[in-house]
């Protein structure tokens, strides 16, 4: 990602550096990760804010929330987010800053996504 990354409200956060794409499941261009088939899937999201600020996100599939991770104000703190979820062929998992929040800046160059099949 760029080395940092201002989100508006719901914003899909893009990760645009892509090292393993196996399937092609993850579009660097929308940020969604579409399942290619049925099955028991793991999600893992780390964040870093933006020294001075706080950083609120969550990773949703389709609209639905399955994780939330904030970085608290300070010094360069984390956030973290996690899930493990059973989807269907073609649904959706993208990262995306909380709805409802002011604009908010990641530090890209510290910030992953990451999501595979079991």
């Amino acid at each position: 990602m760029k080395p940092y990354v201002t989100l508006g409200s719901a914003q899909t956060v893009i990760f645009d550096h892509v090292i393993t794409n196996i399937g092609k499941a993850y579009n660097q261009h929308t940020g969604h990760f579409t399942a290619p088939f049925n099955g028991i899937y793991v999600f893992a999201c780390t964040f870093l804010q933006r020294e001075g600020t706080s950083v609120n996100l969550q990773m949703v599939n389709n609209s639905s929330e399955i994780s939330r991770g904030h970085g608290a104000r300070g010094a360069d703190v984390a956030g973290v987010m996690n899930a493990v979820i059973y989807l269907n062929k073609g649904d959706v998992v993208k990262v995306r800053h909380y709805p409802g929040r002011g604009p908010q800046t990641i530090h890209g160059k510290w910030s992953f996504f990451t999501g595979y099949n079991l």
